[in-house]
C-alpha cells in the first residue's frame, strides 16, 4: 500500500467549473483570451484592485470597462462544485458556494500569495506550508503544464479529465488493490463466465481451471467435469463451429489442476501420445481428422508429461516451442493465443517442473531474455499480469509494468478480462474478468512482498 500524505487539488476546472458564456457583448472567445491574459495573470498574483484589472483589460483589449465588469461578474457567478490561480475575489465568492471546505487543511490562493500556476514557486510555497515532502503529494490540476511543473518537484500528477476517472486513479493510488481484488472474486464467485469480443457470454471449463489453479479455491469456479478427456465448453459450442472435440489443452491443464490418481493420469498421457503429428507435435483435439496444432497448446501438454517425469515422450514437441522463444515467432500471438505474454506465462509454469538440469537452465537464459524484452510493452491487463507473473517465476523485476497493472484496476475491484485466447475458425477473441483479476492479485501480493 502507499504512503501518500498529501492531496492538492486544483480549485477551478477540478472542484468547481464555470461557463465563459456571458450577457455581455464580449463574445465567449475572447472571454477565454481575457481570462489567460497577462492582465489578468497579475490581477491573480494580487498586483492590482479589481476595477484597476477591468480598465487595464479594457485598455489592452480596446473593450469598454464596464462591458469587462459584467462579463468577469457573470463567469463569477457561473461558478459551481463540481490549487488554484484564483484572485481573492473570486476566492470571497467560492467561499459562498455550498461546498464542505472543512475537508481542507489549507487553501492557497494567488492573489493572497503573489504566486501563480505554473510557477514552481507556488508549488514550492505550497509544500513549505503544508510541511510534507514532494513524493508523498498527490496533485491534481485539468491543465497538463501545471502537472508537469508540480511533477517537476517530485509530486505525483493527475491530469484532471472527469470524476469517475479521477476517483479511479485515487482509489488505486491509495487504496489496498489485493484486498479489493480479493473482495471482487469473492463478491462474483461462480460467476465468472468468458466473454467474447461482441459481448456473448461462454461458459467454458478453461478458463475456470486456470482461476482455480491461481487461488486454489474451487467455489470460485463452475466446472463441467468429465471421466476422462476434458471438452473445452461446458454447455454448447458458442462463437466457433457446432461440434467441437475434446481438446487436449483443457484435458492436461484438469490433469494438472484437479487431483487425480497417477494410473488415471498416465492412462491420459498414453491416449495424448495417439494425438500427435507425424513431425512429433502435439494436436489440439482428440480427433484425428481435425489436425490443429498450436505452440501454446504443446506448451501445456508438455507440463503435464514433465511433471510426471514422461517428457522424453514429446522431446520433439519441446524443441519446437524452445524454437518458437528463441527465434521470437509467437510476438504476432499464436493460432488460439493472441498475447505474446501468454506463451511467456504458460512457459515459465513448464519450466518450474523440468528436473532435466541441463534444459531448465538453457531455458531459463532465454524465458528470462524474452521476459526482459516485454517490459513495459502496452498490454490490456491480462497480458501484463502474464508477463510479471513469469518475472517473478524467474526473479526479473518489473516495477513499471506492476505500477501500470495497479492503476488499470477498476472501481469495483476487479481488472479488465482482456484476451486469453480466440477461435480459430471465427478469429473472435475472448476474455475473463475473473482470470484476469485472479492473476493481477497473484502478481500484485507477490509484488508487495
Amino acid at each position: 500500500m502507499n504512503t501518500y500524505e498529501a492531496i492538492v487539488y486544483d480549485l477551478g476546472d477540478v472542484l468547481f467549473s464555470w461557463s465563459v458564456q456571458t450577457k455581455s457583448s464580449i463574445p465567449s472567445e475572447l472571454v477565454k483570451q481575457i481570462l489567460s491574459s497577462e492582465v489578468w495573470q497579475d490581477y491573480e498574483r494580487g498586483y492590482f484592485a479589481e476595477d484597476e484589472c477591468y480598465k487595464k483589460i479594457s485598455e489592452a483589449f480596446d473593450l469598454d470597462a464596464l462591458e469587462v465588469k459584467k462579463a468577469i461578474q457573470d463567469v463569477r457567478q457561473s461558478l459551481k462544485v463540481d490549487n488554484a490561480n484564483i484572485s481573492k475575489e473570486e476566492y470571497v465568492y467560492l467561499r459562498k458556494l455550498p461546498a464542505d471546505w472543512n475537508l481542507f487543511e489549507h487553501v492557497f490562493v494567488s492573489g493572497d500569495i503573489g504566486m501563480r500556476e505554473p510557477g514552481v514557486c507556488f508549488y514550492e510555497h505550497v509544500l513549505k506550508n503544508i510541511g510534507v515532502r514532494p513524493e508523498k503529494v498527490i496533485f491534481v490540476d485539468e491543465k497538463l503544464e501545471n502537472v508537469m511543473s508540480a511533477q517537476s518537484l517530485g509530486m505525483k500528477g493527475i491530469q484532471f479529465q472527469d470524476p469517475e476517472s479521477l476517483a479511479q486513479i485515487l482509489e488505486n493510488l491509495l487504496g489496498d488493490s489485493v484486498r479489493r481484488g480479493e473482495e471482487f472474486l469473492m463478491k462474483n464467485t461462480g460467476k465468472f463466465h468468458s466473454v467474447s469480443d461482441n459481448g456473448v457470454e461462454i461458459l467454458e471449463n478453461f478458463s475456470q481451471l486456470l482461476i482455480l489453479d491461481i487461488t486454489h479455491d474451487e467455489s470460485l469456479v463452475q466446472l463441467k467435469r468429465p471421466n476422462r478427456e476434458w471438452k473445452f465448453f461446458i454447455e454448447e459450442p458458442r462463437e466457433t463451429t457446432k461440434t467441437f472435440p475434446n481438446d487436449l489443452d483443457t484435458t492436461s491443464t484438469a490433469l494438472r489442476v484437479l487431483p487425480h490418481k497417477d494410473s488415471h493420469i498416465n492412462f491420459m498421457l498414453d491416449k495424448m501420445l495417439k494425438y500427435v503429428t507425424a513431425e512429433g507435435l502435439v494436436q489440439t483435439y482428440f480427433d484425428n481428422n481435425r489436425p490443429r496444432f498450436d505452440p501454446i497448446v504443446n506448451i501445456n501438454v508438455l507440463h503435464i508429461f514433465h511433471k510426471y517425469s514422461r517428457g522424453q515422450d514429446l522431446s520433439t514437441s519441446m524443441n519446437w516451442v524452445r524454437q518458437i522463444l528463441y527465434h521470437r515467432a509467437y510476438l504476432a500471438g499464436t493460432r488460439y493465443y493472441p498475447s505474446p505474454d501468454a506463451i511467456l506465462y504458460f512457459f515459465t509454469r513448464l519450466w518450474e517442473v523440468i528436473d532435466d538440469p541441463n534444459l531448465k537452465v538453457k531455458l531459463r537464459y532465454l524465458l528470462t531474455e524474452r521476459t526482459i524484452e516485454r517490459k513495459g510493452v502496452n498490454g490490456t491487463a491480462l497480458c501484463i499480469a502474464m508477463r510479471l507473473s513469469a518475472g517473478h517465476t524467474l526473479g526479473v523485476q518489473n516495477k513499471t509494468d506492476l505500477e501500470t497493472l495497479r492503476m488499470m484496476q477498476h472501481r469495483d475491484g476487479g481488472w479488465e478480462a482482456g484476451h486469453l485466447y480466440k477461435f480459430g475458425s471465427s478469429d473472435l477473441d475472448m476474455g475473463n474478468r475473473g482470470l484476469a483479476t485472479a492473476l493481477a492479485v497473484q502478481v500484485m501480493r507477490e509484488g508487495a512482498s
